[in-house]
C-alpha cells in the first residue's frame, strides 16, 4: 500500500478541515493509499524565524495578521513561506517540492 503525504498549515482556518474531508473522500472510495497528515507547521518549527523573533509561531503570526484585517502584506508572506518550506526536510530525506 503506498502513503500518500496531505500536507496542511493551520494558518487562516479551513486548511485542517479541507485535508480531513479529502481523506474521507479518498478513504470512502476504497483506493489503496495509507494516508498521512503532515502539518508543515511542524516540519517548518525548526527554522521558523518568527518563532525564533517573537516566540510566537509563524502561522499564529498569520492568523493575527488575518484576524486584524491587516491582509494588505499577507500576500508577501506566503512566498516567503515558501522559500522556507523548499529547503526543509520533510522525513525520508525528501524534500517539499
Amino acid at each position: 500500500m503506498k502513503t500518500v503525504d496531505l500536507i496542511y498549515h493551520d494558518a487562516g482556518g479551513g486548511h485542517r478541515a479541507s485535508v480531513t474531508a479529502l481523506c474521507d473522500v479518498i478513504a470512502s472510495q476504497g483506493w489503496p493509499w495509507q494516508m498521512r497528515l503532515v502539518n508543515l507547521q511542524e516540519v517548518l518549527d525548526p527554522i521558523d524565524l518568527g518563532r525564533r523573533l517573537t516566540g510566537r509561531r509563524i502561522q499564529d503570526i498569520y492568523g493575527l495578521i488575518l484576524n486584524h484585517g491587516l491582509t494588505l502584506g499577507a500576500t508577501h508572506l506566503l512566498p516567503n513561506l515558501k522559500v522556507a518550506a523548499t529547503g526543509a526536510d520533510c522525513g525520508g530525506g525528501r524534500r517539499l517540492p
